[in-house]
């Protein structure tokens, strides 16, 4: 700002005074800003708001502007609101009018020390508390957007209405270094919800044009819009969720899944490697360029009606682990799937199911029936196989771009069996070695798991905390398992808080924010002082009077 003063003052032009206040500006808030005066409708007062200009037409971009505020406003009037706006980094973006609706914010703060972070909260709470009427989604902005990251980092999540207390300052960390080592987790059947994409839906842009697109795909192989399951909560809980039908069900849970990954992916935090749970390698082969999106939701889609034709069958979660659960199986059941060393899946016949879990609960061994309508990962599967290895064999397949866990044999998949129809027909039928894909993850320096989809089971299926205390656990639901604005706005901001590369311009990109009042601008950073003397210290005095010149 004293550089823009200085440059008017000493005879350059508004032009030259603008682009010094860009500059000056953009190393505090990391973007390329530049005042905008706005007129109103009643074209009594102008309007000012700092708006960001990509980097490569700034030049241009800050000359034409500045030419238009000197006619509109005259240099005097121009100079005043740039002072007035110095302060604040409230950030508008032009380029997408319409934005998230959201219904909760993250309130990112950072310090260099604890300390200071401690300070910094303090100031900003009593400011939230001094300025209530304060549009929260502008704090978050301001925040996220106007200041540098430090490694000392916390995060409240604020919805309307409310002001931050110290249980919400609970996201937070010390990230000396950016956080690597990304898994996203994507969970199978039974995780499925009507309504799990109500939230995101109405609430992203970038999510809703997904799902869209998938749902538009699937109109001709369903028959029905699945949005209407995927948007709209059922109304009475004792009523019979349609998604609980295979041939619907697949395909929702893989748009859902799909959706939430691009839109992180649209917010910065990408993965370093990925594990799917049945349908959800699905998930992780198209994101790793297996299959084109067109292909997967259609592939995914008949997937689900073979299964949806074969005969009605069970699944059972067992606490035992693979060697004592075959002890009690009958030979038309099939270990499903192998999630932990206590951890395991039964599949067969709704009958032979049902007398499994009634001598399981007589030896005192818990036991959980599963959503599903059929039997999955069992022999019942067999009559599909070739069906569905056809329907593989006429999409086109490319070798992964991008590392992903093989359900199948438990270990990294490679380009001859990403791309081999017999390996996705023999998926189908084989048992999930989920737990040995975990450690896969592990084993490479895993440091963070994000669960990409409804609920949050494939999360409560890593190794406990007392044996992996550096691992972080981020999910995109709530404790619910409902995929809502407050449980996406703390996944964000957990991961901010520990190192990861959140794209906040992204995150925020199409929200109209107008410049918070200059007397309620937000609180600075805190600064530490030390006092100092301009004197010589008293042992170097004697020194110098002995100087003789």
């Amino acid at each position: 700002m004293k550089a823009a003063l200085q440059a008017l003052e000493g005879g350059g032009d508004v032009d030259t005074a603008v682009i010094f206040l860009a500059k000056s500006l953009a190393a505090g808030a990391g973007e390329i800003l530049v005042l905008v005066l706005a007129e109103p409708a009643d074209q009594e007062s102008p309007q000012h708001r700092l708006v960001p200009i990509h980097r490569d037409r700034q030049d241009d971009v800050i000359a034409s502007v500045a030419r238009k505020l000197r006619e509109a406003a005259g240099e005097a009037e121009y100079l005043q609101a740039m002072t007035d706006a110095a302060h604040t980094a409230a950030i508008s973006n032009v380029e997408q009018p319409v934005g998230p609706r959201r219904k909760a914010f993250p309130w990112p703060l950072s310090a260099r020390t604890a300390e200071d972070l401690n300070t910094a909260t303090d100031g900003l709470c009593q400011w939230a508390y001094a300025n209530p009427s304060e549009d929260p989604a502008v704090v978050g902005a301001t925040l996220a957007l106007g200041r540098h990251s430090w490694s000392h980092r916390q995060v409240a999540v604020v919805e309307p209405g409310e002001r931050p207390t110290a249980r919400q300052w609970s996201l937070r960390a010390l990230s000396p270094s950016t956080l690597h080592g990304i898994a996203f987790m994507f969970p199978g059947q039974g995780a499925q919800r009507s309504g799990m994409a109500a939230a995101p839906y109405h609430d992203e842009p970038v999510f809703r044009s997904v799902v869209d697109h998938c749902a538009s795909l699937l109109v001709p192989e369903l028959g029905c819009d699945i949005r209407d399951w995927l948007t709209a909560p059922a109304t009475d809980p004792n009523a019979r969720d349609p998604l609980t039908d295979t041939a619907f069900a697949q395909p929702a849970l893989f748009v859902m899944s799909y959706a939430l990954a691009r839109l992180w992916q649209h917010w910065g935090v990408l993965p370093d490697a990925m594990i799917g749970h049945s349908i959800g390698e699905f998930v992780a082969a198209t994101l790793a360029g297996v299959f084109e999106l067109d292909d997967a939701v259609r592939l995914v889609a008949r997937r689900g009606q073979l299964m949806q034709a074969l005969p009605p069958g069970a699944m059972l979660a067992v606490a035992l682990d693979e060697v004592s659960l075959r002890k009690w199986l009958t030979v038309d059941i099939d270990v499903a799937a192998v999630n932990g060393p206590g951890a395991c899946v039964a599949s067969g016949p709704a009958e032979s199911i049902a007398a499994l879990a009634e001598r399981l609960a007589g030896a005192g061994i818990g036991s959980r029936r599963l959503r599903t309508s059929h039997a999955f990962h069992s022999a019942m599967t067999e009559p599909a196989l070739a069906a569905f290895r056809t329907a593989v064999e006429g999409v086109r397949r490319k070798p992964p771009c991008r590392p992903f866990v093989s359900n199948l044999h438990g270990c990294w998949i490679g380009a001859e069996m990403a791309t081999s129809p017999d390996y996705w027909a023999s998926h189908l039928r084989g048992t999930v070695q989920f737990a040995k894909g975990l450690q896969c993850l592990l084993d490479i320096g895993c440091r963070a798991t994000l669960e990409v989809g409804p609920g949050r089971q494939l999360t409560t299926l890593l190794p406990p905390v007392s044996d992996c205390p550096d691992l972080l656990r981020v999910t995109s639901s709530d404790e619910r398992g409902q995929c809502s604005s407050t449980a996406l706005a703390k996944a964000v901001g957990t991961f901010w808080a520990h190192g990861a590369c959140v794209d906040w311009s992204a995150y925020w990109s199409g929200r109209i924010c107008s410049l918070l009042p200059g007397a309620s601008h937000l609180p600075g950073h805190p600064f530490d002082t030390d006092g100092f003397s301009q004197g010589l210290a008293p042992d170097r005095a004697g020194a110098v009077a002995s100087i003789e010149f």
